[in-house]
């Protein structure tokens, strides 16, 4: 007995090789769709479906390794999560003192320093860190920038100055120059 449902009368209407090709096309739709639903998630921080979960430290042969310095644990945070949905390993330390201790042994690509901070400031982080001929590429971040300041952290090594706030895309873009000019 021959069920007379929708799909038999779709396949009498079409035919069985147009039916396959019609499912082929439909397969090949639905995978589009779901590439780019895919893509949209991996891109966009707003598609994402639940919270992102905090990364193991692992070295990347690929990507940078970046270390941020920051005080302000809303500033480090955010910048973290920036940085690694553009792929980039990160470590971050909550003081100078704390980010000269990861640094010193040369492990990352690029540090990113507030200049601010209590403590030691990013210049002295920078400069301790040149002392020890530490040769990570520098980036120095304010909200009070002048222009003596950024001259200042260039004469000391720093490759640029970052004016806080800042957006993701500036900083990724910043960050991918910095590492260029380490390699």
């Amino acid at each position: 007995p021959v069920s007379s449902g929708p799909l038999t009368t779709l396949i009498h209407e079409l035919g069985a090789e147009q039916l396959m090709s019609h499912t082929v096309a439909t397969m090949r739709s639905a995978q589009r769709h779901a590439n780019l639903f895919m893509y949209a998630v991996s891109v966009e921080p707003r598609y994402k479906l639940s919270a992102p979960q905090p990364q193991p430290w692992r070295p990347s042969i690929l990507m940078p390794r970046i270390l941020v310095i920051d005080d302000d644990t809303a500033v480090r945070e955010s910048m973290e999560r920036m940085l690694r949905s553009g792929g980039h390993t990160v470590r971050s330390a909550a003081s100078g003192e704390d980010g000269f201790v990861l640094a010193r042994d040369g492990t990352f690509d690029v540090i990113l320093s507030d200049m601010r901070m209590p403590g030691i400031s990013g210049l002295d982080v920078l400069r301790k860190l040149r002392e020890h001929r530490v040769d990570s590429v520098f980036i120095i971040m304010t909200g009070f920038g002048t222009i003596e300041t950024a001259v200042e952290a260039m004469k000391l090594g720093a490759v640029d100055f970052v004016q806080k706030p800042f957006f993701r895309d500036e900083l990724l873009m910043r960050v991918r120059a910095a590492a260029g000019r380490r390699q």
